[in-house]
């Protein structure tokens, strides 16, 4: 709520000047103001894989990269303008403060949408506030949740918990009192599909929803870790896409007293596939304690539906869980926290897909063996964006020793499995 009254003064109080400095004016300002928030909306992250992909600061260098990008431009742009039309022109006063005030709110929009994509991509908790793009569970936070200790139960704190199972809810998505974030968006994808800005892909192919993608990214990690990974820090393995009545043995990723899932088993539903990826992460994505934290939320698959070209409806898709042994599945919550101990590389993460066969899969012939659609791409903690167009499918999963989700006693315990032995 105080985030979103915060946008609505910030949209008011532009608004109110440029009513101040007349309809012409404000006409010139507001037009830079578009155009400044789209290229830097367009060049931000790209400048932030180039040279601000690693280093201390890493997690705020996408809010700082868009603001200071925007500001720059718009500066610049303003200075010229001032210079080479230094004068004004009268129009008929009540059009003069009308169109004034029109163009500030158009002008307050787009400017405030670059503070709201900025404040989306800030390493913040699950709500800032008082705001959250998704609704948060109405529960006790302070519930007790007794969690086996070596040689006693411990009493733990539940902390703030998503009102929702998957990302992929979006009837659930919320936005600010006037949704800037959005209004921006739409805007820079109408421009990049073929339009002013268009490039060698569309905004939305590579981010089909950025506020669901930066929200995601917040989640399962503690504040004042390690919420973005370059790159070169994560290597795709194998990508499997099992048969339309595949089944997985499914457990929760949580303790039994926390969440249980009701169903042994996982199929499928109608039209979609199982989509296993794995991948293998590098020591240098380790964050404090040589951990590397993570969630589901966190991660997301970006495909389309359609026939290629235009008509393609690309969306965000989320991990419903990660795999053990290729064949046991560990349901997790967008929000759930989970961990790796990489290790040279060695230590591995399968993450599983719910998605449309279409979505990823171009079926086999006799010349060639079935693969990934174009345009497919893993993102995993923001930067860590991992092209899989082209690659050869698997339709049956391996079970690899070396992917190592680490997984709490009680967790194992609850899915048959051996804890493992504590040093």
């Amino acid at each position: 709520m105080i985030f979103s009254v915060i946008i609505l003064i910030l949209v008011a109080a532009i608004a109110f000047f440029h009513y101040v400095q007349g309809l012409f004016s404000a006409t010139i300002s507001a037009a830079l103001i578009v155009l400044s928030s789209l290229l830097a909306l367009s060049y931000a992250e790209p400048l932030v894989q180039s040279y601000f992909a690693t280093g201390r600061f890493v997690d705020y260098a996408y809010a700082v990269v868009l603001v200071a990008l925007f500001a720059a431009i718009y500066i610049v742009l303003r200075i010229i303008f001032d210079q080479v039309i230094p004068g004004n022109v009268r129009v008929p006063v009540l059009m003069d403060k009308i169109g004034a005030a029109a163009m500030g709110i158009v002008a307050g929009i787009f400017g405030t949408g670059v503070f709201a994509i900025a404040a989306e991509s800030l390493p913040f908790d699950v709500s800032f506030g008082m705001y959250s793009l998704f609704p948060i569970a109405e529960t006790d936070r302070t519930a007790p949740v007794h969690v086996p200790g070596a040689s006693r139960n411990v009493d733990a704190v539940m902390g703030t918990e998503l009102g929702v199972s998957s990302l992929e809810q979006v009837d659930q998505r919320s936005a600010t009192i006037i949704p800037v974030a959005d209004a921006l968006l739409g805007l820079a994808e109408h421009v990049s599909d073929g339009g002013s800005l268009a490039g060698e892909r569309a905004l939305e192919s590579v981010h089909p929803d950025l506020l669901q993608e930066l929200f995601g990214q917040r989640l399962g990690q503690p504040v004042g870790d390690k919420r973005v990974t370059p790159a070169e820090d994560i290597t795709v393995q194998d990508v499997f896409v099992l048969s339309e009545k595949a089944t997985f043995r499914q457990f929760s990723s949580e303790l039994p007293t926390v969440r249980k899932e009701e169903q042994s088993e996982r199929v499928a539903a109608s039209r979609k596939r199982f989509v296993v990826v794995r991948v293998s992460v590098n020591d240098n994505a380790a964050g404090a304690g040589g951990f590397f934290r993570f969630s589901t939320g966190a991660v997301e698959l970006v495909a389309g539906t359609g026939a290629e070209g235009e008509s393609r409806q690309w969306k965000d898709y989320f991990p419903i869980g990660t795999l053990d042994g290729g064949h046991i599945l560990f349901v997790s919550h967008p929000d759930d926290p989970l961990f790796l101990k990489p290790s040279g590389g060695n230590n591995m993460i399968d993450f599983v897909f719910e998605v449309p066969s279409e979505a990823v899969l171009i079926e086999a012939t006799p010349a060639e063996p079935s693969k990934v659609r174009q345009g497919t791409q893993i993102v995993i903690k923001r930067l860590a964006r991992l092209d899989l167009s082209g690659r050869e499918i698997k339709t049956t999963i391996t079970s690899n020793a070396k992917v190592d989700v680490l997984r709490k006693p009680g967790v194992l315990e609850a899915a048959g499995l051996a804890a493992p032995v504590q040093q």
